[in-house]
């Protein structure tokens, strides 16, 4: 049953199903030639990369919203994958890369066509014109360079590869809703990953889902604070802030990446010292200590992944970064990369740290016991099911009633039996 924070299921494991490079491919393609794999592997969302022709390779600077021929294949071929993904015993649902902070022009900069943002059945070249100009930020930069945007000032942060979209315009709104739901309608899309949002205020995402109501809805805000990523959360909920700037709710109508669990993880990997994944009352540090059922965890992505040069996850604890996050709290995304690229053996304990998870019923509020968080060692004990081991000091359980499931370079998994 969907609620009103859009964020799935409490079991879902999804996959990011492309990477930076995935544009020099049929890649759309290859997702119907993988589409039982993705499958068999029990996932339950995959993230696909913007759809609509853009001014970058990527699709991260759209031009046409409305135009899904783009370097990743046809239109046709992305419908073509979302039902060879739906289809069978265990289906996938297809979620999309959103980008609607910014957009580029076709013939200048703010040429916006397929569509504009005039009231529909405008057909003056002059009205449309100046509806453009009232869709773009009166702080974009377009002005210094003899434009004339006449939106209002921005509601975040600025962004200079694109013009800066007026959210608080009411035809932008609109016609960003109308689009959303085309893609649902038209192509299959069942939810949003939303790019960027620091971009522009948090209540715009609610106000887009609530409009659309999708079953899965994450944002990248980048903010690796634990305490940044609550406070996206509760401002996407759309209520003015107090008379202290500060939301005035608890509740959301988005999850968010957990950049903070990842951050922490990496260090506590990159170190061998595991304190930092301990709060001080016992909890799990980062999001998914405070407000699990709205993280999305992850190691890598598309703008992480060392293609793009950002801040990757070192290779030598991939394995024990996805033996955390599937059997700790939280909603897990798997990198594609990482599962169909790299070394077999990545995949492999991949594979088997879903199946485990799905066998002990894990799920993004999962109960975790963590016994040691220490130099050279972590040991958790989660849902009373699975008890996971980091590090290269020594630990094996007490009881004759677990057994071992998977064992590799400083981790080692049990499963209650």
């Amino acid at each position: 049953m969907q609620n009103d924070c859009y964020c799935g299921k409490n079991d879902s494991i999804i996959l990011q199903g492309f990477h930076w490079k995935s544009e020099e491919f049929d890649w759309y393609k290859i997702l119907i030639e993988n589409a039982s794999r993705i499958q068999q592997l029990q996932f339950d969302t995959i993230w696909l990369p913007p759809a609509t022709t853009s001014a970058d390779k990527q699709g991260y600077l759209p031009t046409q919203w409305y135009d899904l021929n783009s370097n990743y294949g046809s239109q046709e071929e992305l419908k073509q994958a979302i039902s060879a993904l739906r289809s069978g015993p265990r289906p996938v649902d297809a979620i999309v890369d959103i980008v609607v902070n910014h957009r580029c022009g076709l013939g200048n900069w703010a040429d916006f066509r397929n569509p504009n943002f005039a009231p529909e059945g405008t057909t003056s070249s002059d009205d449309i014109r100046k509806a453009n100009q009232n869709a773009v930020c009166a702080d974009d930069e377009w002005a210094q360079q003899g434009g004339k945007p006449t939106g209002a000032n921005d509601t975040g942060a600025g962004f200079d590869g694109g013009r800066d979209l007026d959210h608080t315009n009411p035809l932008v709104q609109q016609t960003i809703i109308r689009w959303l739901k085309w893609l649902q309608k038209e192509v299959g899309f069942v939810g949003w990953r939303w790019d960027l949002v620091t971009g522009y205020h948090p209540r715009f995402v609610g106000i887009y889902n609530d409009a659309t109501n999708p079953v899965f809805s994450v944002a990248e805000f980048t903010d690796a604070s634990t305490a940044g990523l609550v406070d996206w959360i509760n401002r996407s909920f759309g209520l003015p802030d107090d008379e202290n700037g500060q939301p005035n709710r608890t509740g959301g109508k988005s999850m968010v990446f957990d950049f903070a669990t990842r951050a922490l993880l990496k260090k506590a990997l990159t170190e061998k010292d595991f304190s930092c994944l301990k709060t001080e009352d016992g909890k799990c540090a980062g999001l998914i200590g405070s407000w699990p059922v709205m993280a999305v965890t992850f190691t890598d992505n598309h703008d992480t992944e060392p293609a793009n040069h950002n801040d990757p996850f070192p290779a030598d604890t991939i394995q024990q970064a996805y033996a955390y996050l599937l059997t700790h709290p939280g909603k897990p995304c798997v990198f594609w990369c990482h599962l169909f690229d790299w070394e077999p053996f990545y995949g492999e304990t991949i594979e088997k740290l879903i199946d485990l998870r799905r066998r002990a019923a894990l799920h993004a509020q999962s109960n975790v016991n963590i016994i040691a968080a220490q130099k050279n060692l972590y040991v958790a004990i989660v849902d009373d099911k699975i008890a996971l081991k980091l590090g290269p000091d020594p630990w094996s359980p007490d009881s004759p009633d677990w057994s071992l499931q998977l064992q590799a370079h400083d981790l080692a998994v049990w499963l209650k039996t």
